[in-house]
């Protein structure tokens, strides 16, 4: 049994080709690529053991919002709500995140 945080992981990086990719991103939007994948320590490790062929329990808590609603779907589809949000450098370095676990509070 694995007792963890399941979150939504949004990955932004910005395109190459953007005039300002070498100047620090501030203030302004960018053409770049989304890429929404499932995350959390206690989701990755339920996710690794069950592809082990462990048998595996999940416990975690997620909101009954639209990105909670995607984590169950993704977790039934694999068969087995927290936001991470990280804005990438064109090069694919962190430049910045904001993470919203609160919801890891009521565990």
């Amino acid at each position: 049994m694995v007792v963890g945080g399941c979150a939504v992981d949004m990955t932004c990086t910005v395109a190459p080709h953007t005039e300002h990719h070498h100047h620090p991103l501030t203030r302004s939007s960018y053409p770049g690529e989304l890429q929404r994948t499932l995350g959390g320590v206690g989701c990755n490790i339920a996710r690794v053991a069950h592809q082990c062929g462990i048998p595996t329990h999940l416990v975690s808590i997620v909101g009954q919002d639209t990105d909670g609603h995607w984590i169950k779907q993704t977790l039934k589809a694999m068969d087995l709500t927290a936001v991470y949000n990280a804005i990438h450098e064109a090069d694919g370095q962190l430049y910045v995140a904001v993470a919203c676990m609160d919801i890891f509070d009521q565990l």
